[in-house]
């Protein structure tokens, strides 16, 4: 399907140990402008990559390798003290209390359009954020956005 001349595109890599042993990619990036896929385009993953994070922590969980019920702290030591326990199974839920971090963007003076650029900016928002809600609020005070994806952002380091 994705190999034939015109078709849409997918990239497909593994990794272990770090390193790349398969990539490859097929079809075009841009049907429009005739643009094929490599091993070098960028995909703009947003929301998506969310549920591969949670599913990725809660198949950690299951064995043992860590519990959801854990400080998240635990992992992101340089995560600030906000006061309170906030657990991964808070952050999953999106009940951390943690502010939306595009409204921290915004806040900090900065344009949206920043978070496009390659250097990573997860923590920028979140050194100065604080926790703004209680923890188990699903809202931000800043924002009227009901789930604020900031502790997906931190786990992953992806931008939204």
């Amino acid at each position: 399907m994705f190999d034939k001349p015109g078709s849409p595109g997918c990239s497909v890599g593994v990794i272990r140990d770090g390193e790349f042993v398969y990539k490859r990619s097929f079809g075009y990036a841009s049907l429009e402008l005739g643009v094929p896929l490599t091993s070098a385009s960028v995909f703009y993953m947003a929301s998506v990559s969310k549920q591969f994070t949670a599913a990725s922590i809660v198949l950690a969980a299951e064995p043992g390798h860590l519990s959801l019920d854990d400080d998240v702290r635990k992992y992101l030591p340089a995560l600030p003290d906000y006061g309170r326990r906030i657990t991964l199974r808070q952050v999953l839920h999106q009940t951390s209390g943690f502010r939306d971090f595009l409204d921290l963007v915004v806040v900090a003076g900065r344009n949206a359009e920043d978070l496009a650029s390659p250097a990573p900016t997860s923590w920028h928002g979140v050194r100065f954020c604080g926790a703004s809600t209680p923890t188990g609020s699903t809202t931000s005070d800043l924002s009227d956005h009901p789930k604020p994806a900031t502790g997906y952002h931190l786990k992953t380091g992806q931008r939204e």
